[in-house]
């Protein structure tokens, strides 16, 4: 009988188990139904509240701070105007040169005309000179400094070849000056006599110079006279007269005694 009890008891321990299990079971159903329901309607509100809602405008393009605007536009005011005087350096530079480069020539100009009208320096080395000193006002291209702006300026390499062609000309001036005259003619003439004086002329080589004409000249014409250009001296009366050739920078003279006729 005890046995009989001891499984009736058995029996109704597995029941009262099982019973549990089912109402856990059924609560945890219920929870998650619940659970469900809520999230649910959490979505629906969310839903509709996003469709009250206005749409959120587009966000605006990133722009810079403020100062960094400010900056940069200081930065190029600063660079035009950086340009712009530049370019105002290099027109006032340029309007100089203008105007060296037309003070040069009417310097030029002044000169030629100076000695048209003042006649040129016998010295050509002066002359020369002269006409150096309009190019110094003349201006240069690109500035260079030291030896290499010195020679490539247009009063050194200019001066130069003026100041070579000058003493080229000096140079033949010399070799083809008169350098000697010799005077042949009579010592002495009897009144009214007729007689004819001659220059031998010789340049430093020896040779007669071209276009070289002496000229002749009496001190005492009422002794006896003679033409200046052919050398006929014409005896005029009894006395003594020098009688000077000159040719180039050479003067020669020679005394003429005249005579009475039938005097010794």
């Amino acid at each position: 009988m005890s046995s009989l009890f001891e499984e009736n008891y058995d029996t109704g321990y597995d029941e009262e188990e099982e019973f549990d299990d089912e109402e856990q079971s059924r609560d945890s159903r219920a929870r998650r139904r619940r659970a469900q329901a809520l999230a649910s309607a959490r979505r629906r509100a969310a839903a509709r509240r996003d469709r009250r809602l206005p749409a959120t405008p587009a966000s605006p393009p990133a722009t810079p701070p403020q100062r960094a605007v400010v900056n940069a536009v200081k930065e190029l005011d600063l660079q035009t105007q950086v340009q712009q005087d530049t370019l105002q350096s290099a027109i006032a530079a340029q309007n100089r040169k203008f105007d060296r480069a037309a003070l040069s020539t009417v310097a030029t100009l002044l000169v030629s005309e100076g000695f048209r009208t003042f006649g040129t320096p016998d010295n050509n080395l002066v002359r020369a000179g002269i006409q150096i000193l309009p190019l110094v006002a003349f201006p240069t291209g690109e500035k260079r400094k030291g030896i290499g702006g010195v020679i490539r300026h247009p009063a050194f390499y200019g001066g130069l070849g003026v100041l070579a062609l000058a003493f080229i000309d000096d140079q033949r001036k010399r070799n083809s000056a008169v350098q000697n005259v010799d005077v042949l003619g009579p010592s002495r003439l009897t009144v009214g006599a007729v007689d004819l004086f001659v220059a031998d002329v010789r340049d430093a080589s020896g040779k007669v110079p071209a276009n070289v004409t002496p000229a002749w000249e009496s001190s005492n014409v009422a002794v006896a006279e003679i033409n200046a250009t052919t050398g006929q001296v014409t005896a005029r009366s009894a006395g003594v007269t020098i009688i000077s050739a000159k040719a180039g920078d050479i003067v020669r003279r020679v005394r003429l005694e005249v005579v009475a006729a039938g005097g010794k």
